[in-house]
């Protein structure tokens, strides 16, 4: 049975407590239509959770077991994708059918926005020119996504790159250490070499002053020419090492400008590698927003065609055998309402009251011609999917395209043999067009003057109040047919007879139905004539056991009775068996009398069995107040005696059967 769509999320998440109930609010069609996830664990129906759906569609889920170290369960919309139904041209078209279709469409349009909402989509505003195509398979495996300079996907940098990246970052940090460190060992070793330089002036010095004492001494001199000579030779060598840890400490601070220079590089392209993802993650949520209105869109577009189809489908109900009482959807009948009478051959209008021709040409007062399009077709001419050639009075015709009435805006025919469309249409869509004949009245019967029929003349069926056949002055009195094979005679507005073929004879009041014999009305019209049989009616009742109108503890394996009324006369039949009398006391009475009669009558006789009486005979009669049954025992002597519950037994049983009058 169909069920009203409405628009929500098809997915809800919760966090894991307990077995639950997990209520979810959007509408399904059978347990089957939703998955249920225990954190990324797709569930199984029946063994890991229940499902219990409401009458309005909702409901929820219960787990069988509680979701031990679970964090999150999540209720998703699954109804497997397919189409049960095929609608054949010219066959039944109902309204639960549709109902279903369109519930089960507008659940696969859901599901489908409900992914849709956690993809990553272009955005509405990027060019047409966009192709979001990703790389084959075997190319992008192993590789980053890219946009090319269109905008467009293509591949980016490998897994491995990803991972040598991450290597090449790793070594500028410790080439940076190490930079860091050298020009450390450049300060040390520069400050070594002014240290040798300045021992290499003192020695300086100091060969000086021997030469000078060498002067004073020969021997001394000639010693200290040659302690000179090796001090000169060893502050050479000492001024020769600090150049060249000069060099070298230049060299080092050289290598820590350039791992410094390669470390800031790396941290700018990092900087820049956090930015375009920070841009990446804020385009993931424009398109996660587009999804969502997209998604919101096509619902309402859906919503708005289900509206519209319906509006059509209760104005136009298709072919039918006889005149319809309720529109597709079951519902009362418009006037302007539209079908044609496969019975009859012709259109038929619903006046509002009654079904009346449109047309007075029967059979030849139009012409239907089907085309099934191809993609972006517009004229539409020459033989149909029927072999019917095309052929229309201007300004005469109706289009139809997949059933919605085409405003003539929407189309051009003005040479009678070919339509046009202003837009083309889809590809298998379905255009009928309508043609109506001219045509001109004739051979008719004037109302001023009257005259003869010489064919049948057939009227819509009517109604007690408003009969096919009436009188001037008196509308709702005259003759219409309540029935097949019946007419009905109708006086003020009231049925007062009918006669059917040889089946059914309807008196005042009455109404006809199907069968031999004579129907009486539901309630009873009590006559005064004492020769009119006014009532008859056939049904059940429910006896039941008191003691003075007490019916604590009474329990019973059988309750069982039923009557026929004919006129006031009431024929009673019953059957009770006890199986326990309970407690309370008093006079035994058989309640539930189907019709409160006149008190005190002798009604009849009753088969009783298991009491406690000596007598061999009871009697029945109706109580004082005309609606229970009392028992009468008669002795051998003609003395009666009333039941009480003494009498009566936990197992008794008894066997009714009673006239009486009302």
């Amino acid at each position: 049975m169909g069920v009203p769509i409405s628009n929500v999320t098809r997915r809800v998440v919760y966090a894991a407590s307990g077995t639950g109930p997990y209520n979810f609010t959007f509408e399904i069609l059978a347990a089957g239509d939703i998955a249920v996830y225990r954190d990324d664990t797709l569930l199984t129906l029946t063994t890991n959770y229940t499902v219990t759906i409401n009458s309005n569609g909702t409901g929820f889920v219960t787990l069988t077991a509680t979701p031990t170290g679970a964090t999150q369960i999540a209720i998703v919309g699954n109804r497997t994708i397919s189409r049960t139904t095929d609608f054949v041209t010219g066959g039944d078209f109902f309204a639960n059918t549709l109902n279903d279709e369109l519930d089960q469409q507008t659940i696969f349009n859901q599901q489908n926005a409900e992914g849709l909402q956690r993809a990553l989509i272009a955005p509405q505003t990027d060019p047409t020119t966009i192709d979001m195509t990703l790389p084959r398979a075997v190319d992008r495996a192993n590789k980053t996504l890219a946009f090319d300079a269109n905008g467009d996907p293509t591949l980016g940098i490998s897994a491995a790159d990803v991972a040598n990246a991450v290597t090449y970052a790793t070594n500028a940090a410790n080439s940076a250490t190490a930079a860091a460190s050298s020009a450390s060992a450049a300060s040390s070793s520069a400050s070594s070499a002014s240290s040798s330089a300045s021992t290499a002036t003192t020695q300086a010095s100091n060969a000086s002053t021997s030469a000078t004492n060498a002067a004073n001494s020969a021997s001394a001199a000639s010693t200290s020419a040659t302690n000179a000579a090796s001090s000169a030779s060893t502050a050479a060598t000492q001024a020769s090492n600090a150049s060249t840890s000069a060099t070298n400490a230049a060299s080092s601070a050289s290598a820590a400008s350039t791992s410094a220079s390669n470390a800031a590089t790396s941290a700018t392209n990092a900087s820049n590698s956090a930015s375009a993802a920070a841009t990446s993650a804020s385009n993931a949520a424009t398109s996660e927003t587009n999804a969502a209105n997209s998604a919101s869109a096509a619902a309402a577009s859906a919503a708005s065609a289900a509206n519209t189809f319906d509006s059509f489908d209760d104005r136009y109900l298709g072919t039918k055998a006889s005149n319809p009482t309720l529109d597709n959807d079951g519902n009362a009948l418009v006037a302007g309402a539209l079908y044609f009478s496969t019975s009859e051959n012709i259109m038929k209008v619903y006046d509002g009251a009654s079904w009346i021709a449109a047309t007075s040409a029967g059979n030849v007062s139009f012409l239907r011609f089907r085309y099934v399009a191809t993609s972006g077709q517009t004229t539409f001419s020459g033989s149909d999917s029927n072999a019917a050639t095309l052929t229309y009075t201007v300004n005469n015709i109706v289009v139809f395209l997949n059933g919605v009435s085409l405003d003539q805006t929407e189309y051009t025919a003005t040479n009678g043999t070919s339509v046009v469309l202003t837009v083309g249409a889809a590809l298998n869509d379905e255009l009928v067009i309508v043609a109506f004949k001219s045509f001109v009245t004739a051979d008719m019967v004037p109302a001023s003057t009257g005259g003869t029929y010489a064919g049948a003349v057939r009227f819509a069926a009517g109604s007690a109040s408003v009969p096919s056949i009436s009188f001037d002055g008196d509308t709702n009195t005259g003759i219409y047919s309540p029935g097949a094979d019946t007419v009905g005679l109708t006086a003020g507005g009231t049925q007062v007879g009918s006669v059917g073929l040889g089946t059914t004879l309807a008196l005042q009041g009455a109404t006809s139905q199907s069968g031999t014999g004579i129907t009486f009305p539901a309630t009873q019209s009590a006559s005064s004539n004492a020769n009119t049989l006014d009532d008859y009616e056939e049904g059940t009742w429910t006896p039941a056991v008191s003691f003075a109108g007490g019916t604590t503890g009474i329990t019973y394996s059988e309750q069982l009775g039923k009557y026929t009324k004919i006129g006031r006369v009431v024929y009673a039949e019953a059957e009770i068996a006890l199986t326990s009398k309970g407690s309370s006391t008093g006079r035994f009475q058989i309640d539930g009398l189907p019709f409160v009669g006149l008190p005190n009558q002798f009604s009849g006789s009753v088969e009783i069995r298991f009491v406690t009486f000596t007598q061999k005979y009871a009697i029945v009669e109706t109580g004082r107040s005309g609606n229970y049954f009392r028992l009468m025992f008669i002795d051998s002597a003609a003395n009666s005696t009333e039941a009480t519950n003494t009498n009566i037994a936990n197992n008794s049983v008894f066997l009714l059967s009673a006239f009486y009058f009302v």
